[in-house]
C-alpha cells in the first residue's frame, strides 16, 4: 500500500475496488490495523468522511460489523471516529453493527449442531 501511494502516485481517497471500497475501508474490512494506522496518520485518509458511497458505512462502522476490534479499539482511542456519532445511510451506529456481528457468531454453533451447513458466498 505505502508504495503504491508514495512511489507510483495512487491517490488512496479515490482509488476504489470494484464495490467502492478505498484501501482504507478495505483495510478495515479486513482487520488490517496496522494499514488503517499508516494511512491516517500519514494524511491519506481521513476515517470520519471516507463513506462507502451505496451504505454511507465508514472505516469504523465496518469494522464494527465485522468484529475487528482492533481496528475499532485504534480509531475510537486515537480520537479519529466518534461512535456516537457516525451512522451510515440506515441510521445504523458502530455498536449496532458490532452487536449484529455478535448475534451472527452467536448462531454459527447453533446451526451447525443442527446439522445446517454454513457457506461462504462470494460478493458480486
Amino acid at each position: 500500500v505505502q508504495w503504491l501511494i508514495e512511489d507510483c502516485g495512487v491517490s488512496a481517497t479515490e482509488t476504489q475496488d470494484h464495490r467502492g471500497y478505498t484501501p482504507l475501508l478495505l483495510a478495515a474490512h479486513s482487520g488490517h490495523v496496522e494499514i488503517v494506522q499508516w494511512l491516517v496518520e500519514n494524511g491519506h485518509s481521513c476515517p470520519s468522511t471516507e463513506k462507502l458511497k451505496w451504505s454511507g458505512a465508514t472505516a469504523l462502522l465496518i469494522a464494527a460489523g465485522k468484529g475487528n476490534l482492533s481496528v475499532v479499539q485504534w480509531l475510537v482511542n486515537t480520537g479519529h471516529s466518534d461512535p456516537a456519532k457516525e451512522k451510515d445511510a440506515a441510521g445504523r451506529t458502530a455498536l449496532l453493527m458490532a452487536a449484529r456481528f455478535v448475534q451472527t457468531v452467536r448462531r454459527l454453533p447453533m446451526a451447525a449442531s443442527r446439522g445446517l451447513v454454513i457457506t461462504a458466498r462470494k460478493e458480486q
